[in-house]
């Protein structure tokens, strides 16, 4: 008998609509996509079997872009979480109770050179004097993972988990299409009933797609807009150019005409 996956029946209901927030939010709580991610970003976790992995992590799913923003936020979010363990997970001055902090993120739109890539950022020792060993003290309490996808993703297969992920939030398949990789390629079973449903249009997805189509072309016509009071404005300047030197050159053969009458007058060669 064929089982119902949390992830299937998301991919069924939101389909396409898959990249905005709400609905990713709902896909990466599958347990399945998680073990598969915190295998790739949790050394600790490397040795497991995906089906072993029992952790909760902090997961961000970002859809723009924002190559100077990206790493920063994550460090920045890392520390937050690290001070709100005060009083929680350590009391007083025992910082000795500090829980390593894991920062996953997900970066749906990177650019091609971001996209099938996977880094972190870590706390590491470097010696500067002396003869200390830096493994005698507790310094590994944060990392930050940045994982790139693009629509492409999902072709590519740069690796496992990028073809995976990269399956489930590109735009470029449909929810019928989705399914069927992740069946035929990562296990994930979908019932009959999911099967014969899959080919429905999510309304919400198509109401999204839609207001985006809407809300860039209006962006567009404005910027056309823009274009055009440009291309007008620099043809009044062209024509009030052309004028002032038709005018001058007019002036100019005035004084000429002039100048000729004023030698025959005087009668200078």
């Amino acid at each position: 008998m064929e089982h119902v996956t949390y992830l299937t029946n998301c991919l069924t209901n939101f389909g396409t609509a898959a990249q905005y927030d709400a609905e990713a939010k709902k896909i990466v709580a599958d347990k399945g996509l998680l073990a598969m991610i915190l295998k790739e970003a949790v050394k600790e976790l490397r040795e497991y079997e995906r089906s072993e992995v029992k952790i909760i992590i902090n997961l961000e799913i970002q859809k723009e872009f924002l190559k100077s923003q990206q790493m920063p936020r994550g460090i920045y979010y890392c520390c937050r979480n690290i001070t709100g363990q005060k009083d929680r997970e350590f009391e007083g001055e025992d910082y000795a109770g500090i829980k390593k902090t894991y920062g996953i993120w997900l970066n749906l739109n990177a650019p091609r050179r971001e996209a099938d890539s996977t880094f972190c950022v870590e706390l590491r020792p470097r010696v500067m004097a002396g003869d200390v060993d830096p493994e005698e003290h507790r310094y590994d309490l944060m990392n930050v993972t940045m994982i790139g996808l693009d629509d492409e993703s999902y072709a590519r297969r740069a690796t496992e988990l990028h073809g995976y992920l990269g399956t489930i939030f590109t735009t470029k398949l449909s929810p019928q299409e989705k399914i069927r990789i992740l069946q035929e390629e990562y296990g994930v079973e979908p019932t009959k009933e999911v099967k014969e449903g899959v080919g429905k249009m999510c309304n919400l997805g198509e109401a999204l797609v839609m207001e985006t189509w809407e809300k860039a072309m209006k962006e567009a016509e404005k910027e056309i807009a823009k274009v055009e009071m440009k291309v007008e404005a620099e043809k009044n300047r062209a024509e009030a150019e052309k004028n002032r030197a038709e005018a001058a050159e007019t002036r100019a053969n005035q004084a000429e005409k002039e100048l000729e009458e004023l030698k025959n007058l005087l009668n200078i060669q």
